[in-house]
């Protein structure tokens, strides 16, 4: 196995070509702009999560709530609701759980739901002050922002690859040529005449 330094020379010292440049260079170039770019995405929907944070939290009454099944093989079971709100004079109804909810593989799963928001009961939703017809019966939980260090990973590994890649080596101490030409003089030991 061939190991590379900082400089990116290889084991026996020597730097790599100028194609073997290249090919790092797109290794690590393909490195940074993919965990940018998954970055971006994480960060944009990390701030979703936060501007829900400030939702208006509203009594509401569950209308209906039951569970039915679908033809998604992987998620057969979805939690279904209906709940009606009052805010600012005008009551709306509506029927999202949870952002981005698409149901359960477990039938129980689903069925906690249903027993946790049944019919008739009387809970909380949380209500978009901008667009009061959208509500959820559940945040987002906060804990998706450490989802945002996976694709830093893969930026920092890009970005140290490459500056590693580029940078220029310091130059050595300069050593004078003679004195690594001149032997050291042996000891001389004064015990023994």
């Amino acid at each position: 196995m061939v190991g590379m330094d900082s400089q990116g020379r290889n084991d026996g010292g020597k730097s790599p070509s100028v194609a073997g440049q290249l090919g790092l260079l797109l290794f690590f170039l393909f490195f940074f702009t993919l965990g940018s770019l998954f970055e971006l995405f994480v960060v944009r929907e990390f701030g979703r999560v936060l501007s829900r944070r400030s939702w208006t939290k509203i009594p509401c009454r569950v209308v209906s709530s039951e569970i039915r099944e679908q033809s998604n093989d992987g998620i057969p079971f979805v939690f279904t609701v209906h709940y009606r709100y009052e805010h600012a004079g005008h009551s709306y109804t509506g029927s999202m759980y949870k952002r981005n909810y698409s149901g359960s593989s477990k039938y129980s799963k689903a069925q906690a739901l249903a027993q946790k928001y049944p019919a008739g009961a009387d809970l909380f939703c949380y209500v978009n002050p901008d667009n009061p017809s959208e509500a959820v019966l559940r945040r987002d939980s906060l804990a998706f922002g450490l989802v945002t260090l996976l694709p830093m990973l893969f930026v920092l590994i890009g970005a140290g690859g490459i500056y590693f890649l580029w940078r220029r080596p310091r130059p050595k101490a300069e050593e004078p040529i003679a004195a690594s030409a001149v032997p050291k003089s042996p000891k001389l030991d004064f015990c023994h005449f």
